[in-house]
């Protein structure tokens, strides 16, 4: 019996982000594609390995570097390794020890581990090693979670015959039991950190022109949380376990990011069958589509994104079906076909089939 790959995932942060979401959520279907999974996540995580990637913030690549002898020991332990999130990039210089032996070919194995990066984000700046022909020898696939993330990574430098887009991995949810806040009057959700770049001071002073209650669902700290809280008038939730079992009870979810790439929480949104009122920019355009599943607005503009708003919240009903329809193509069965594949080519590629 042909012995299965093991594969390394390595998650970039303790907290289920978006990236984070969408690794867990594939392990178990990789599994059934043959492959063995186990999970590294920084200090406070539940993956079966601890492995620090340094902080999110750019520019923090050096607290990655303590991780270097624990990370190269870790990746030859694996046929494969998962590198999920711009951030664990930081670790491949540990992971791709010295070039092929002498006759083989670059993109075989050497005395190096076979690297597939899993793209989510819109990065400002390319990662250190992908500067180097070594990280290149190592990873004969690169996958990223929508088309814009691939743009990106192609402006960046990476190879455009190694990406692959595969979006993120999205399953609706049994709804939650009818929440206190779902009254007679339509409902405007807010899902996200409560942060400048998630435009949540654009929603709120949006909102007041709308004939409907806001929701917003998540957490955040500083000064522009509490300008948040003290302009808006909504209802707060907090952070949720699952905000996906409340999609369904919003009419439309607003999405007023400034910078988006993939949005996980859009995509929830219309799996739940609720149309999304978003900013363009990112992969959100590439799934929502105004007059079918929703509208896009430009970042920052307010008085436009009420005006989408009041377009769209009498027509949620309409573009339900719609909504539903246009998710599936982040089915996770769908989402695990296509990183199988990557894997086995990386594999194939070099020379590890």
């Amino acid at each position: 019996m042909q012995r299965r790959p093991r594969v390394l995932a390595v998650a970039q942060s303790a907290e289920a982000g978006g990236a984070e979401l969408a690794l867990q959520r594939l392990a178990a279907p990789l599994s059934e594609h043959g492959f063995d999974v186990e999970l590294a996540t920084p200090p406070g995580g539940s993956g079966q390995h601890e492995l620090s990637v340094g902080a999110l913030r750019a520019g923090s690549w050096v607290g990655a570097v303590t991780a270097w002898p624990r990370a190269r020991a870790l990746s030859r332990r694996f046929d494969l390794v998962l590198l999920n999130g711009i951030v664990t990039q930081r670790l491949a210089p540990a992971m791709t020890k010295g070039p092929p032996p002498v006759g083989v070919s670059p993109l075989h194995r050497g005395d190096t581990a076979t690297l597939v990066p899993y793209i989510h984000e819109l990065a400002e700046s390319k990662p250190r090693a992908w500067s180097t022909q070594r990280f290149w020898r190592a990873a004969p696939v690169v996958l990223c979670a929508c088309e814009a993330v691939a743009q990106r990574c192609r402006a960046l430098g990476a190879p455009p015959d190694r990406l692959r887009v595969v979006y993120a991995p999205v399953e609706r949810v049994e709804a939650a039991p009818k929440p206190a806040w779902r009254g007679e009057r339509p409902v405007v959700g807010f899902v996200g950190r409560i942060e400048a770049h998630k435009g949540t001071l654009d929603l709120v002073r949006a909102v007041r022109s709308v004939d409907a209650d806001l929701v917003i669902v998540g957490d955040g700290e500083g000064s522009y949380a509490e300008r948040v809280r003290g302009e808006a008038d909504a209802t707060f939730v907090g952070r949720v376990a699952d905000a996906r079992a409340l999609m369904p009870w919003f009419d439309v979810l607003a999405v007023p990011s400034h910078s988006e790439a993939f949005g996980t929480v859009a995509a929830e949104a219309l799996a739940a069958g609720t149309p999304v009122v978003a900013t363009r920019g990112g992969g959100i355009e590439e799934y929502v589509v105004p007059g079918r599943n929703g509208a896009l607005v430009m970042p920052g503009d307010v008085e436009a994104l009420a005006s989408a708003l009041n377009d769209v919240l009498p027509k949620a009903a309409a573009y339900a079906d719609a909504a539903r329809a246009d998710a599936q193509r982040f089915a996770t069965a769908r989402v695990a076909d296509a990183v199988a594949a990557a894997l086995r080519d990386a594999l194939a590629m070099r020379g590890r089939a």
